[in-house]
């Protein structure tokens, strides 16, 4: 009963942290934005300049684009 109990436990907390993973994240629609020159993820848009480049990773590829306008 306690190895059971355990078992379940465990299952429990795999599928908690499985959710929270990049990929699963991704497929929930948001998606991680990087500079593209360094790799660094971007939190705050007021970091971006004109002109620099980006690299947005989807659940499904990425895409690549350039900044027109700073915030």
């Amino acid at each position: 009963n306690h190895l059971r109990h355990a078992r379940q436990r465990f299952a429990s907390a795999r599928d908690g942290l499985r959710l929270l993973g990049p990929q699963e994240v991704l497929a929930r629609g948001y998606s991680i934005t990087t500079d593209d020159a360094t790799g660094k993820i971007l939190r705050d848009a007021t970091k971006v300049k004109a002109g620099q480049k980006l690299r947005t990773k989807l659940s499904q590829g990425e895409v690549t684009s350039r900044v027109e306008k700073e915030s």
